[in-house]
């Protein structure tokens, strides 16, 4: 079962509670608009070290600035091993939903152990920025967010005591995202959180280049039995009424007209089309058009042809050939989720060779709008959380961003050190 210990957090040590100016969201959300908001925001802002750039200098650099923030007393470490809670507080749809996460250590397990669960496939970048990262600075800047099954509510309980004390620190994230952390370094209370986090396999929620990325590091270097061994996780109940799937939609970029054509006589041997009222993109707005696919009951999408301004409503094909599909899985799964058959069924087909360069992801359509390299659109609906678990367990993986945990786990709480001591 997983190992889950406390340890020495560093963390901002600013003179007040109130951290707003030093916390950021995760790398792998961040527009270059928004980098450099947060680097205005103050010089000791996470985004300084979590996203630096991608060149030798730039690592150098973070490691630097971190070390720098540590001598002036600006990070400080725990005296002592702790764990660390925060209330993760959002909205959608205007209303305000609470999602608890507990922040600890995990000793590293290979992913084929059955301890620790992946549930989609990787790509090479982000891990090879992310393993420079590490191997400049020996932190952990961002927790990977793990899920885990609390059978018989015991961590549910101690949760419900602690947040009745004032928190240690808070930091507002958005308009409508605020976190509150408390410190938790009472012993007996820390074993029955460890216990019962570590009672089953924890899953992978998001943060797979990131884990892969950390036993790559500890593997080359042939470490084992200390800091590097393990590292920094925020665990969530899968029961957690906060636990909020959203959709990740796909778009294709770098197309030919060859391309399309090819895409969409792909697209009718695994979907079956549905009429639309209107089959002009410009008769609806986009999220409209996410939330008609949310809306519906059974597994669809639409297709959005940013080129002629076509959009289409697809449903899942009775009529799949599954000898056109690599798969080691019941189809019974597989035919649950529209964003799998699209990727598997359509997009390998047609784009095999290409697909890291082709294929985009979306969670903001904000950003679909912006993007003028999007020359098709597919609007999917958010991965089904029943489903998620029942991959997770029989231990098969979905294509590349398949679900999107929402929001994402904050940078700048806590940063964990790779280093016995410091």
């Amino acid at each position: 079962m997983p190992n889950i210990i406390p340890f020495k957090g560093l963390r901002y040590n600013l003179g007040t509670k109130d951290i707003t100016s030093v916390v950021s969201p995760p790398y792998d959300v961040i527009s270059t608009e928004e980098k450099y908001d947060l680097e205005s925001k103050s010089k000791y802002n996470a985004i300084h070290v979590e996203l630096p750039g991608q060149n030798d200098e730039d690592y150098l650099r973070a490691s630097e600035l971190f070390l720098s923030w540590i001598s002036e007393g600006k990070i400080i470490q725990d005296k002592n091993p702790c764990l660390y809670l925060s209330k993760h507080e959002f909205s959608i749809n205007n209303e305000i939903i609470s999602r608890y996460e507990i922040y600890a250590s995990l000793e590293l397990e290979s992913l084929d152990s059955g301890t620790i669960l992946p549930h989609e496939e990787t790509r090479s970048g982000p891990k090879v920025d992310r393993l420079k990262l590490m191997e400049a600075t020996d932190i952990n800047f961002s927790p990977i967010m793990m899920l885990f099954r609390d059978s018989e509510k015991v961590v549910a309980q101690i949760i419900n005591n602690i947040i009745s004390l004032p928190e240690t620190q808070s930091a507002e994230i958005t308009e409508n995202e605020k976190v509150y952390l408390w410190v938790i370094n009472d012993r007996d209370i820390i074993e029955k959180i460890c216990k019962g986090i570590g009672e089953f396999p924890l899953l992978i929620a998001d943060g797979h280049h990131r884990y892969e990325t950390a036993l790559t590091y500890r593997d080359e270097n042939n470490l084992s039995n200390n800091g590097k061994n393990f590292i920094m996780v925020n665990c969530i109940d899968i029961q957690d009424p906060g636990l909020s799937l959203l959709p990740y939609h796909r778009g294709l970029q770098s197309l030919t007209e060859e391309d399309i054509d090819t895409l969409e006589s792909t697209l009718i041997e695994y979907f079956e089309e549905v009429p639309l009222p209107q089959s002009d993109v410009d008769n609806y707005d986009l999220k409209q058009l996410e939330q008609m696919v949310i809306d519906t009951n059974y597994p669809c999408m639409i297709y959005v042809n940013k080129l002629t301004n076509a959009i289409r409503f697809y449903k899942i094909s009775s009529k799949i050939n599954f000898e056109h599909i690599e798969t080691n899985f019941d189809p019974k799964l597989f035919i649950r989720c529209e964003g799998w058959v699209l990727y598997e069924g359509v997009f390998k087909n047609c784009f095999y060779e290409e697909l890291e360069k082709k294929v985009v992801y979306f969670h903001d359509l904000d950003e679909v709008v912006e993007e003028n390299t999007v020359q098709v659109l597919f609007l999917v609906k958010p991965f089904p959380l029943d489903l998620f678990e029942e991959i997770v367990d029989l231990g098969l993986k979905l294509p590349p961003k398949s679900t999107y945990f929402h929001p994402k786990v904050p940078t700048g709480f806590v940063y964990n050190s790779l280093k016995e001591n410091i």
